[in-house]
């Protein structure tokens, strides 16, 4: 669940609003594509015994899903607040 803002008039306007939300979508979309070239890779954790590649890929995992659940909330806010432009 994303807690949308209310545009008013001693608020924050709708255009600065959509700027910001809009510019950390897009750099939160940047970060997921930095993380695919990423050389991640099994031999960079063996030497450390059988667990440590299971626990590094789960980490990583949780890092990327973590970016796609912040994009996507980021995303939530920018469309709401286009909405709002847009009817006025």
């Amino acid at each position: 669940m994303t807690t949308l803002p209310t545009v008013h008039l001693n608020g924050t306007s709708a255009k600065d609003l959509f700027e910001g939300w809009k510019n950390f979508t897009e750099k939160l979309e940047d970060a997921l594509e930095e993380a695919k070239k990423i050389e991640f890779n099994a031999r960079d954790y063996y030497v450390q015994g059988n667990h440590a590649w299971p626990a590094a890929h789960d980490e990583f995992r949780a890092m990327l899903v973590a970016i796609n659940d912040a994009k996507e909330k980021a995303l939530a806010v920018c469309i709401h607040v286009q909405d709002i432009m847009l009817r006025k």
